[in-house]
């Protein structure tokens, strides 16, 4: 803003000037007069120059306390967001952690929300990953509970679902420690019933929050691992130095959603001592990778980069996740689960190849004599107690005898001994079923049966099979179920479809 007051002065003293008209000539004394006529307008436009900045002064002082306003306004709403977020997080945390209490398994996480925020002094992350982990006891075998998932939606809409996730979650694992009937079950049997309970609580959302996940159960006593994924990665396993994807069919869709073209499959994997699993959600894929040349970057596709980012860091954990940052930018929120099987108490036990010798010798003796002596000879069979046996071969022998002589209880013994030691035998299942059909216990002949259906859900004489056991022991609603699984793979099947129109 230009000083008008040079010019003022200069015209005071003209004005003095002017006052001695008669000492100067007319010309000058009326070249004077136009001076100070012009500075006099100059006065005039200073004045009106003057009167519009404090004008546009006070204008901008008026914007800049709006914008200020609007700030401070925008500053609450983020306060009062992180706030949110603060009391979400707080919800939250408590579901989920690392529980499990083992002897035979070490279990890890890293979870990394992309959502990152500030409360007071505090900083926090809030996201749709979850890691959870418990030790639960099923049919009075010790299991690990592992549970990895990803919630749907950036931020708060995927830490909504976590929380609805862990909250129902937990109500399980509570139901499982402090319920009699929940410890009765067979692990395929209670992986069903949790993915039955998340199913139907998030269908009740219409879409509107789904759940990407793993849930495993590791025998704390074999090392077999069984697990379900809907629309899960695939699971890596680090074993002897090397690193590979687990061999598995397609997963099943995610959970929430209401049309359900698939059945529900419980996998099963033996693990050896030594074994590392590695469970993660999909962040572990979507980084941003940085082309060293162009220094441009391009999203990842190659699903084996993280294979190679395990077997680089040997399987530890924190090492990988090192890798991991190294290689690029997430762009997702990235959970990861480690778990190393030492190997249990069984898995170490050696068998006595001395005793199991002489049992051999002892059983084939036995045969010999069976058709002559049949009685004495399952008399002196069912002495030799199969409930501490650790060699299987043994157990087969035994129940391959028993059989032969109509002494199924007996063989019934044998088999469950033989199953508790080679779980994964799925085959088996069906052997124990059939024994306890013929015992008359059609109840357990369907469970077996059902646990075998469970691992392998596309067989269809299996399903016929079970959906008859279900309607004779008069669960109804598993039998409709199975049924209209049956029709899932055969639509034309007679036997369900009738049972169906019948019930409904």
């Amino acid at each position: 803003m230009l000083n008008p007051e040079p010019h003022r002065l200069l015209k005071r003293q003209l004005d003095k000037f002017l006052s001695f008209e008669t000492e100067i000539t007319p010309d000058l004394a009326e070249l004077f007069r136009d001076i100070s006529a012009a500075y006099q307008n100059y006065d005039q436009e200073l004045d009106l120059m003057r009167r519009a900045l404090d004008e546009n002064s006070v204008e901008l002082d008026g914007a800049r306390r709006q914008i200020q306003a609007h700030l401070e306004e925008v500053q609450d709403l983020k306060s009062q967001q992180d706030g949110d977020y603060f009391l979400t997080s707080l919800l939250i945390n408590p579901l989920g952690g690392n529980n499990a209490r083992s002897n035979v398994a070490s279990i890890h996480f890293y979870v990394n929300q992309i959502k990152k925020f500030r409360y007071r002094k505090w900083d926090f992350e809030i996201g749709g990953d979850m890691c959870i982990s418990h030790s639960i006891r099923l049919y009075q075998r010790e299991y690990n509970v592992i549970l990895n998932a990803d919630a749907m939606g950036k931020s708060m809409q995927g830490a909504a679902g976590a929380l609805v996730l862990g909250a129902v979650f937990h109500s399980i694992i509570t139901r499982t420690k402090n319920q009699e009937n929940m410890q009765r079950m067979y692990p395929e049997a209670w992986l069903r019933q949790v993915y039955q309970e998340l199913h139907n609580v998030f269908t009740s959302f219409n879409g509107s929050m789904l759940i990407a996940c793993c849930v495993a159960l590791l025998d704390t006593r074999t090392g077999l691992l069984y697990y379900i994924k809907a629309e899960h990665p695939q699971i890596v396993l680090y074993r002897n130095k090397q690193a590979s994807f687990l061999h598995e069919p397609e997963s099943m869709d995610r959970i929430g959603l209401r049309t359900m073209d698939h059945y529900m499959q419980i996998h099963i994997f033996p693990l050896q001592p030594g074994d590392v699993i590695l469970i993660g959600s999909d962040g572990r894929d979507d980084i941003l990778l940085r082309d060293p040349a162009s220094g441009e970057y391009d999203m990842n596709d190659d699903p084996a980069l993280f294979l190679k980012h395990v077997q680089a860091a040997d399987g530890v954990l924190a090492d990988i996740v090192k890798r991991l940052e190294r290689s690029g930018v997430f762009t997702d929120d990235v959970s990861l689960i480690r778990i190393q099987f030492r190997g249990s108490a069984d898995s170490n036990r050696k068998v006595d190849e001395r005793l199991s010798g002489e049992l051999s010798n002892r059983i084939n003796d036995l045969r010999k004599l069976k058709g002559e002596h049949p009685e004495a000879v399952r008399e002196r069979m069912e002495r030799i107690e199969p409930a501490d046996m650790l060699d299987t071969t043994i157990l087969i022998e035994l129940y391959d005898l028993a059989l032969e002589l109509n002494a199924k209880t007996y063989a019934c013994l044998c088999a469950l001994r033989y199953s508790e030691l080679q779980p994964e035998d799925t085959d088996f299942l069906l052997k124990l079923s059939a024994l306890f059909y013929d015992l008359g216990d059609v109840g357990r002949a369907m469970e077996f049966t059902e646990r075998y259906c469970l691992r392998v859900p596309s067989n269809l004489e299996q399903l016929k099979n079970l959906l008859r056991l279900s309607i004779e022991v008069g669960r109804r609603e598993k039998a409709l179920r199975v049924a209209r699984q049956i029709l899932m793979l055969n639509s034309e099947d007679a036997e369900a479809r009738n049972y169906i129109i019948e019930m409904e």
